[in-house]
């Protein structure tokens, strides 16, 4: 997907149109999205704390 011509990305009620899903669909894969990479980072983030030991 392109960014529009100022630059800006685009909001999300231009989104979900394009991918032939509704709204109410497009917010729950947001959020499981959001979630995933949320838990995926939180992982990453403990592999790091044992690989260099907790650093201030």
């Amino acid at each position: 997907m392109s960014k529009r011509n100022d630059g800006s990305r685009y909001c999300d009620e231009v989104i979900y149109p394009q991918l032939f899903i509704g709204r109410t669909r497009y917010h729950e894969l947001k959020k499981e999205a959001l979630e995933m990479l949320g838990r995926i980072y939180m992982a990453y983030l403990r592999i790091e704390v044992v690989r260099n030991g907790f650093r201030r």
